[in-house]
Order: C-alpha cells, then structure tokens, then sequence
C-alpha cells in the first residue's frame, strides 16, 4: 500500500513531502489519519455499508441519487456497480467523499510531527487523501470502462468512505467546546443523532475548521498523535447524471385534471395531473429516477389550458440515456396524445439550465388570453355591451383572494385588463361570454365576481349588478410567451 500512496502522493505535486510520510507509514501513524482508506482502495479492509447506515447517511445528502453498499473499494468492483446502473455516456466524473473526522486526525499529525521535527509536513495540504484516492481509482476505472475522465462531465461516480467509529470527533470538531472554537450551530435532535450514527463527509468548512483547532483542542476531540482506529471504513458507490432539461408547452382538454397531484385530507382531488401525465412519457423515455415539474403559472382545476399552451420545464433526475433527438419528443408526443389522458404536449425539445430562468422571468412579464363565460343575476341588456365596449388598459386593485388567502400573502396587488370583449349566448339571456387578455397575475374569476369587493372594479360593478357575476366556465385560450 505505501508504495502506490508515495506514487500517488508524487502525482498531486507533494514529492518533498515523501521522506517524512514514508516514515509515517513506517510507523504506523498513516492508518490513524486516513482510517483505512488507503487499505480499502487497495481491497485489503473495508466492509460494505449496511442499508441502515446510508439510509441515515442519505436523509442529511443533498446531492441526487442512491448508494450501492460496496464490498471491496476495487476498480473491478466499481466498475460492476456502474455498469448495472446503465447511463449511456462518452465520460465520467470522479468524486470522492471521505470521513469528515480524516481533518482533526490530519491536523493532528501535522502538529504532531512538526514538534517531533518533521517540519515539511506542517506545509501539506489537508486535501491531498483526496486526490490521491482519486489518482488510484478512476484512472484505471476510466479505462477499464472505455470513458473518458472528465471533471465536467454529465455522469458522475461516487465513492464514499464512511467511518461511524470516529463520527463524534467531527460533531465535536464542528459544535464545541464552545469556549475553544466559537460559531456552534443548533441542529435539530434527529439530525445530531443521526450524524453521531454516520459521521459528516469532508468538506472545505471542516478542514478550515480543523486548521482554526488548537493543539488542545485537537488532543480532546481524537487524540495527539490520532490513536488507530479499530474498525475498517464502510464503503458505497453511485452513479448519476446531473439533472437535464426539457421544454415544452402543455394543453389540457378536460376540467378534472390539476396542475400537479393534489391531494386533500388524504383523498385526491382530481382523476389526474399534468404533471404525472407529462412524467408517464418522460421518465421511462429516458429512464430516469424521477421528474421536478415547472410551469408558467397554472390554471385552475376545473379550467381549460387551450391554444398553443402553457409552458413547462421539466428537470429529469438521473436520467440514464442520453438527449434523445427531436424525432424521438415528437413520437412522445403522440404516445400521449393517443393515450387520450386530456393533457397534451407541443413542441417537446432538450434545453439547457438556463431556460429555467426564462420561464421565472415570463412569470411576470407575459400575458394571458381567457374566454370566461358569466351568468348575470338578471338578463343581458344592450347597455351591458356599451358599457363594456370602452373596456381597455383597465388598472384592478385586487387584494389576495379568499380562496387562496390560506397560501399567499395578504396584500393588494395592481393588476390590468388590457382588452375585453363581450358577447351574448343565445338561448340562454343571463349568459355572458368574455374574451379578456390580462397581465400575468390577475385573478380573473374575482373580475367577474368581484370577491365581495375585495377586487375593484369588478365586471359586476361596471355592469351595475346588484348580486355578483357567477363564473360558469373559464379556460386560457393563450399564453402569450415566447418559449421555449
């Protein structure tokens, strides 16, 4: 093992330090600082990490997808497990996740070694374990799967190294002695006790962390120099392409259907979603984990999305084949729109990260088209149309809604109706069919209604009603948006 951590050590630009770490090695101080993750690179210790451990591990992950426990950290072993996931790709990106307690143990040694004259060492960077492990795994693992070693790449594969024996020296490290290394955080009970379970990996905020600790402190937390631990690293592996994207437009045809699955005191509402329609041909298409849905805005459950539609990003997780080309989105297309689920899609293509911010910004800026058809509590008279017939840039005051007071903040919003047309329903004199165009925003059912005055004026103001207008129907006709 020391001679391919010397070789590896060599590599990453230390080679002055070589002298003074092979008389680490010699004596026996190197396994205390790296807790064996020198040994399980080289398949000598290590055991697989059980399925209790990461799942604790993963509740407190951030980053996408799901470890594979490891038996051996070998390149042959890794490269089993990635090729059971099946992500098509040219290239793959090497990260590795070490035990957040490898900075204490280091800084420790460091301090150690300088007093016994080894001053060199105090000169190393922390991170170097780091770059090392990389160096020995994913160049032959690059090879041995015919990919490219590319730190931008899509894929990217993990190792992770796990260590729950010393998991209280980094909490120690990162939360007291409050006297000795001051900013402690709070954190709930349930993550503490998970972290004491499974340990923190390294990061830049632990590593400053250990280099602010005073030699006392260091003693305190894991020992000066570190003691040997006595159990090997558990290890796991993943593989996972960063998100990707596709835009779109959405239509949907029938007024039981939500924007997403909505459910009320655990019964749905709705038969289904746009968006779980759109993820029924999207996921398995690219064989992804998942799917996060956005749209521009979203219309009501019991309204129509018609015209062109609504646009919609939809951010694949995980996905393990590749951009499919545009022929491929257009036969997804009509694999929907055959189902005859009443959500269709139009113009279904692969985009960048940066639509995202596309679609935030039309959020506000875009405007709607709406047909809306209206009972009056009387009968449509001639002087109804001539009232309306003026009806242009019409500034609303408009305080949140009742119907969604619950979920938005409390405050008045100006909001405009840019044109208004209106037209009678024949055989039936109390109907009123509206074509509006509005800013993005503005709550049309509460024009009509005037939500007990809440919204003002309301069209049962300007037509000198004296109970409110009801909304029969309301669909958008158009969203007027350029995108994608």
């Amino acid at each position: 093992m020391a001679g391919r951590y010397l070789h590896a050590l060599a590599q990453t630009g230390l080679p002055e330090l070589l002298p003074a770490v092979l008389h680490l090695l010699e004596s026996q101080v190197c396994p205390s600082i790296c807790l064996g993750v020198m040994q399980s690179v080289e398949g000598h210790v290590g055991t697989a990490a059980s399925n209790t451990l990461l799942k604790k591990f993963s509740k407190d992950d951030n980053s996408p997808g799901i470890w594979t426990s490891l038996g051996q950290c070998t390149v042959d072993a890794i490269a089993q497990a990635i090729r059971a996931e099946g992500h098509e790709c040219s290239s793959i990106a090497a990260e590795v996740s070490l035990p957040g307690s490898i900075a204490a143990r280091e800084h420790s040694m460091l301090q150690h070694a300088a007093s016994r004259g080894h001053s060199v060492l105090a000169r190393a960077r922390t991170c170097n374990l780091k770059e090392a492990v990389k160096l020995m795994l994913f160049a032959p693992l690059a090879a041995a799967l015919g990919k490219r070693l590319d730190q931008d790449a899509e894929v990217r594969v993990g190792v992770l190294f796990l260590h729950p024996e010393t998991a209280h020296e980094t909490e120690s490290l990162m939360g007291g002695p409050p006297s000795r290394l001051p900013g402690k955080r709070k954190r709930g009970q349930t993550q503490a006790s998970r972290r004491s379970q499974t340990g923190r990996v390294l990061t830049e905020g632990i590593i400053s962390k250990a280099a602010a600790a005073s030699h006392e402190d260091l003693e305190e937390i894991c020992g000066y120099p570190p003691a040997l631990p006595t159990q090997a690293c558990s290890m796991a592996v993943r593989c996972r392409r960063t998100s990707c994207f596709v835009a779109g437009r959405y239509r949907k045809l029938r007024r039981d259907i939500s924007n997403s699955q909505w459910m009320i005191d655990g019964a749905r509402k709705g038969t289904t979603s746009v968006e779980e329609e759109i993820a029924n041909i999207l996921v398995p298409a690219l064989r992804a984990d998942g799917m996060k849905f956005n749209s521009a805005g979203r219309e009501d459950i019991d309204a129509l999305m018609l015209g062109t539609g609504r646009p919609f990003i939809a951010e694949i997780l995980n996905a393990r084949s590749g951009m499919p080309p545009l022929e491929h989105f257009q036969r997804l297309q009509q694999q929907l729109l055959e189902a005859a689920t009443g959500v269709e899609v139009l113009h279904l293509k692969g985009a960048s990260k940066d639509i995202c911010k596309l679609l935030k910004d039309g959020e506000t800026s875009k405007q709607k088209s709406y047909r809306v058809l209206c009972e009056l509590p009387r009968e449509v008279q001639p002087t109804d149309f001539e009232a309306l017939s003026s009806v242009a840039e019409l500034v609303l005051a408009q305080f949140t809604p009742q119907r969604v007071a619950h979920r938005r903040a409390l405050l008045e919003r100006e909001r405009t109706i840019h044109t208004l047309a209106a037209e009678g329903v024949p055989d039936h004199p109390r109907h009123l069919l509206l074509r509006l165009r509005t800013q993005a925003g503005t709550y049309v059912k509460e024009f009509c209604h005037g939500d007990e005055s809440r919204t003002k004026p309301s069209l049962t103001s300007l037509l000198s009603c004296n109970l409110p207008i009801k909304v029969l129907e309301l669909d958008v006709t158009e969203i007027h948006m350029d995108f994608p």
